[in-house]
């Protein structure tokens, strides 16, 4: 798995006197690049971490695994199950821990190649210390420490699914080279915009149980392009179009899936035609339509 990283040594650490890592801790910088380097190449500060995770994806590592990194600081009402009994046990959590920094603000998100590079990184550090990929062993700095607000506003489900997924490589029924072109893309994603802007005109989101529905479905889903996995389908048949590996950060907007679809970043695959509006995800919203009952619903996760 390559990744491009660099090397500049912190001179804070120390052994783990005996001990292994058993936890990965995720953490925001509250600065940058310039800023963070300088701060954990200073022996003052008492700080450092064994990895940074840039903006751009590039990765620095200041400790080496073997060693502890000083990193976590007070441990202050801790949540996370393996830091409360190794605290009961008077064990430095650095001792157990690597940590991960990300250039960034607490409030701000990460960039997509920030997320799919710390997967990597996180995958990576995983197998090699044979740490299990689950939320109660990569942890959050604030299952640590409570006051903490590190590490923000970072998708800690998204980051765990896009290693295991890194791990176990979904199969996608279309082979990468005969995926959909983004022209098609295009008409697809400009036909649904059309019909869910047309069903949200609907209070009651009841279209299809009074005389709009069959307009609805001879304007616009008689032309909806057929699947290139099915075939053959009768085109007023609507498919199931769902994003892969869409940046979680990005709400459910045509124009940034697209924008993803083109930069390479996502794949659009149309698993099945299935005779009825499906879902179409973002880990922001899910925008449903329930083809027996025709009603739609917006779910705001948390």
């Amino acid at each position: 798995m390559s990744m491009n990283m660099q090397q500049i040594r912190s001179p804070n650490f120390s052994f783990r006197e005996g001990y292994k890592p058993e936890i990965c801790v995720i953490h925001i910088t509250e600065g940058n690049r310039k800023s963070v380097i300088s701060e954990f190449s200073s022996f003052s500060t008492q700080k450092s971490s064994h990895y940074l995770v840039c903006k751009d994806g590039e990765i620095i590592q200041f400790v080496p695994e073997l060693l502890s990194a000083w990193t976590q600081g007070i441990v202050n009402n801790p949540t996370n199950e393996i830091v409360i009994q190794h605290t009961k046990s008077r064990i430095n959590i650095n001792n157990i821990s690597i940590s991960i920094e990300h250039e960034g603000y607490a409030n701000q998100p990460l960039t997509p190649v920030q997320y799919e590079t710390s997967a990597k990184l996180i995958l990576d550090i995983c197998q090699r210390n044979n740490i299990p990929l689950d939320c109660g062993h990569i942890v959050k700095h604030n299952e640590i420490n409570n006051w903490k607000t590190c590490p923000g506003i970072i998708n800690m489900d998204y980051l765990i699914l896009r290693a295991k997924e890194l791990q176990n490589p979904p199969i996608s029924l279309i082979p990468p080279e005969n995926a959909f072109q983004i022209s098609l893309l295009k008409r697809i994603l400009e036909l649904y915009q059309k019909l869910l802007a047309l069903l949200q005109q609907e209070k009651t989101l009841g279209a299809a149980r009074n005389w709009r529905w069959p307009k609805v479905r001879r304007e616009h889903l008689n032309n909806f392009p057929m699947c290139a996995v099915c075939g053959g389908i009768d085109k007023i048949e609507v498919h199931h179009i769902k994003p892969f590996y869409s940046n979680p950060e990005l709400e459910l907007l045509e124009s940034n899936l697209l924008t993803l679809c083109e930069s390479g970043k996502n794949g659009i695959v149309c698993h099945r035609a299935i005779g009825h509006l499906g879902s179409y995800q973002s880990i922001n919203k899910d925008v449903i339509v329930d083809a027996g009952w025709w009603k739609e619903k917006i779910v705001n996760r948390p």
